[in-house]
């Protein structure tokens, strides 16, 4: 019989004591049993460590560390990769849930279809309990997903969370010899170079995790992603992107733009002349 590939589930952590424990009993009771859990803390000051470590005395696949310092989320997770032993990892943000048979699906299906990447559908978790489901995921088939780069860059229905990356081939995609640029949307920028360098993704239309909404959430913050995306990701794929066969890079920007000026004249995000110029600078 042949062996199982050995997957990692990282899972970093700050200041994540409110949902750890759940997120961690995800990670421990899969059916898959040929698993490591490295969880990595970047100096909480609340009681995350512990909890892990609790979890980590009874169940010996957890292994817990923490750093000296703050390094920040991408930098937490450059140093949680490098970590990693497995043939394929999954990261698990720690406030995030996965299905038990999360793996067990993901592994079967990237083996059958050799994808460098396969990612299932998800949902989102409100603070009542209640979720709900994301249309977009809806609008495709499961299998290979083909003109990779347009689905990302336009509507991205994928999230690192709910997917396994075959170790092999993100170690040969690395940017500056690091899985993930130090940026707010560091898994934006992760998965367009994946796309760039003809990743095949193979997705599953299945919901198999939840994506926690709360108070503290990145995204929560007006125009942090959007500025991270134009000033950070945008400008290092320019000339790429412009020049890309299968992908209209104008009309992604003009899009946004408009998004935009909407949101402001609507009040719904504050005017940015910077941000604003930087959508306009970059459709040429």
């Amino acid at each position: 019989m042949k062996k199982q590939p050995l997957v990692s589930i990282l899972i970093p952590m700050y200041n994540s004591s409110e949902f750890l424990e759940e997120t961690l009993q995800c990670a421990v009771n899969q059916t898959y049993k040929n698993i490591e859990i490295i969880v990595q803390d970047d100096c909480s000051t609340d009681n995350s460590v512990e909890i892990a470590q609790k979890i980590g005395n009874i169940d010996s696949r957890v292994n817990v560390f923490s750093n000296s310092m703050n390094l920040g989320m991408c930098k937490n997770w450059n140093s949680l990769f490098e970590k990693a032993k497995g043939d394929y990892i999954l990261k698990l943000d720690a406030d995030d849930l996965i299905k038990p048979d999360i793996i067990s699906i993901l592994i079967e299906k990237g083996i059958e279809s050799n994808a460098d990447i396969v990612s299932a559908a998800y949902e989102f978790l409100f603070k009542d309990s209640s979720h709900k489901q994301i249309p977009i995921h809806n609008n495709l088939n499961e299998g290979v997903v083909h003109n990779l780069l347009s689905t990302i860059i336009f509507n991205n229905p994928f999230h690192l969370v709910f997917s396994i990356l075959r170790k092999e081939f993100i170690d040969s995609i690395k940017l500056n010899d690091k899985y993930f640029m130090q940026t707010e949307v560091g898994d934006a920028e992760f998965l367009i170079r994946s796309a760039l360098n003809k990743a095949k993704l193979y997705f599953v239309p299945i919901s198999l995790g939840y994506y926690r909404i709360h108070d503290n959430n990145s995204s929560n913050t007006p125009l942090k992603q959007t500025s991270s995306f134009y000033f950070d990701v945008l400008p290092l794929y320019h000339t790429t992107l412009k020049k890309h066969p299968h992908f209209n890079y104008t009309k992604k920007i003009n899009i946004d733009t408009w998004v935009y000026i909407k949101q402001i004249l609507k009040r719904t995000a504050p005017f940015n002349s910077k941000l604003l110029f930087q959508m306009i600078k970059l459709r040429f």
